[in-house]
């Protein structure tokens, strides 16, 4: 049996169209390495430094075994992927703001700045 979708995989292209928050759970989720580097034309990301081979991570077999399914079509499972992220991540809400910094109080003692006193040795 020669199916085409049992030779489909993630392209970078592809990948970039995906939603960070996605991204960053295919990353997690099926251990996707980071090889190459970042590429910016322009305004355009051309890519995230996520090779072809690093995206092969994500591949017929191994969207299979994530959804734990017989199934032979690629953009069924690689959209059931998706939409069981989606779900997750709705349970799951990432906080996206960003955090504070710790702020320092005034009058506090912290590190003096400057020359040092010279100590007299009687």
């Amino acid at each position: 049996m020669t199916d085409i979708n049992l030779k489909r995989q993630l392209t970078p292209y592809e990948w970039l169209q995906f939603p960070m928050q996605i991204r960053d759970l295919f990353i997690k989720w099926f251990s996707i390495p980071r090889t190459g580097g970042s590429q910016v034309i322009g305004d355009k990301v051309i890519s995230d430094g996520h090779t072809i081979e690093d995206l092969s991570k994500v591949s017929l077999a191994s969207l299979q075994a994530y959804l734990h399914t017989d199934e032979t079509h690629w953009d069924k499972l690689l959209q059931d992927t998706i939409n069981k992220m989606e779900n997750y991540l709705d349970d799951n809400p990432v906080n996206t703001t960003p955090t504070e910094s710790p702020r320092v109080e005034q009058g506090t003692v912290g590190k003096k700045r400057g020359r040092p006193k010279k100590e007299v040795v009687s």
